[in-house]
């Protein structure tokens, strides 16, 4: 089976590169992650370059925001590795056959109540540089992911440029529920691809996989019970009488908030989309 290149822009806590993992043919070679607490676990769990900041990947080299003075050496100064346009083609930093990207939800989240902004919003508005190295790199197969309110707040648009891009493109709101955990979360998936592809040549519909899973999933108990199903296991398990005691807890909160679930990734989304 052919390996896949994988590039993880907004890493988080490594939802999409553990994901990517367990496929068995799908190698993260470059990730894009700022947060400290989420870099330290990035770097206990996987062996990746991490470019930092995505408006610095894959930019021209005399455009990087750490490449302005030649007696510094960039990694040194920021801890991060400079992936620049020039390296791609250089063939320094191999492309990438997929590549995904959770970009920040602030401003399309139903939790934030009076911002209208969607994703022309501070945060939000990153996606235009997922959308920019996407086709910069002309990358065969994306997945973007974020939260269910994305259908009213910008989701028309990240279509529309996709396709006039040349990518055909595919999207789903998928609940954690359906891959046996008892709780919705339910999240926007986008998947495009170019008609070269595997995806593209099947002429099938990539979420079709998802459904399956779904399906199969529904005379199966949770993966984690329902209090009224097992009251002691979620007293042992899921209950903290001091959470102050956790250490790091509301940096882990707010990472477990952002995460992907790994296996909608591993069992859904990756075996559809790369055969």
């Amino acid at each position: 089976m052919q390996r896949f290149q994988h590039l993880d822009m907004f890493s988080g806590l490594g939802g999409f590169s553990l994901a990517a993992k367990q496929s068995g043919f799908i190698d993260t070679l470059l990730c894009s992650e700022t947060d400290s607490y989420n870099n330290r676990l990035l770097d206990e769990k996987f062996n990746m370059e991490n470019a930092g900041d995505i408006c610095d990947l894959g930019v021209p080299s005399a455009y990087h925001s750490a490449m302005t003075d030649e007696d510094t050496v960039p990694c040194e100064e920021t801890g991060f590795s400079t992936v620049t346009y020039e390296d791609f083609f250089e063939g320094v930093v191999p492309f990438p056959d997929i590549a995904t990207g959770g970009f920040p939800c602030q401003n399309v989240s139903s939790a934030n109540l009076t911002d209208k902004s969607g994703i022309e919003g501070a945060q939000s508005s990153l996606v235009h540089e997922q959308l920019r190295i996407i086709e910069d790199l002309e990358i065969p197969y994306c997945v973007f992911e974020n939260a269910e309110r994305l259908n009213r707040k910008g989701l028309d648009y990240i279509v529309a440029r996709l396709c006039k891009l040349g990518y055909t493109v595919e999207w789903e709101t998928i609940s954690a529920t359906a891959f046996n955990y008892p709780h919705y979360r339910h999240r926007v998936y986008i998947v495009a691809y170019l008609p070269s592809t595997g995806a593209g040549k099947s002429k099938r519909n990539v979420f079709d996989h998802v459904r399956q899973v779904a399906l199969a999933n529904l005379d199966k108990p949770f993966k984690m019970p329902l209090l009224e199903e097992a009251p002691q296991w979620v007293l042992n398990k899921a209950v903290c009488e001091n959470p102050k005691s956790i250490k790091l807890r509301t940096k882990r909160i707010n990472s477990l908030g952002n995460a992907i679930i790994p296996d909608i990734g591993v069992l859904g989304i990756f075996p559809s989309k790369v055969t």
